[in-house]
């Protein structure tokens, strides 16, 4: 993989891990803001440059929080669940880190994915929680959405959270079988697992 196509890959993760779940989840609080201080939305009108910095840092430290957030849940929850259904899961998990590939396999590109996956699944289903209370003071001020509007729009919103996080159990699953097979043929400090053990 060259430079370019490196940072490409890293820009377009911070995006879809950091910046997306973060904007998620601060956006309907700007809102509020925005409502309960007119003058605010005056300045950012007035200063679209700096404003859109201002915001974009806003985003990507709500985003590191809730990184901070969905990396508890991976480690305390399904970690925990899956160490029970499979008592070596932690040591499969420091064997991997300490893996150096002469040549990188297959499927360490497919575990990228799987990553990646995971961590927008845990981020972004944590950002909508707080994303549906930004919404529900936003409506309690200006009134936007009717009752019955708002309880279907929140119905939606806790039903899509909950479905991704119940989808992350299934990827940190899938996460430890293809560590565990990458194993099973990889190269640990130049010599082959397979040829290791004989």
């Amino acid at each position: 993989m060259d430079i370019m196509s490196s940072l490409r890959a890293d820009v377009f993760r911070s995006v879809v891990t950091i910046i997306i779940p973060g904007a998620t989840a601060v956006s309907p609080f700007l809102a509020v803001a925005g409502h309960r201080f007119p003058q605010l939305g005056i300045w950012v009108e007035q200063n679209a440059g700096v404003s859109g910095i201002v915001l974009l840092l806003v985003a990507v430290a709500a985003g590191q929080v809730l990184e901070e957030l969905g990396a508890f849940i991976e480690s305390k929850v399904w970690d925990r669940r899956l160490k029970r259904k499979n008592p070596e899961h932690l040591r499969e998990w420091y064997e991997y880190l300490r893996l150096a590939f002469e040549v990188e396999p297959v499927g360490q590109e497919y575990l990228r994915t799987l990553t990646l996956g995971l961590k927008f699944e845990l981020n972004f289903g944590v950002s909508l929680f707080f994303s549906l209370f930004g919404i529900l003071c936003f409506n309690w001020l200006s009134g936007l959405f009717s009752g019955c509007e708002m309880f279907v729009f929140g119905a939606g919103m806790l039903l899509l959270a909950c479905y991704l996080l119940w989808e992350s159990k299934d990827s940190c699953k899938c996460l430890a079988e293809v560590r565990r097979e990458l194993l099973k043929g990889a190269n640990v400090g130049g010599r082959s697992q397979s040829t290791k053990n004989d």
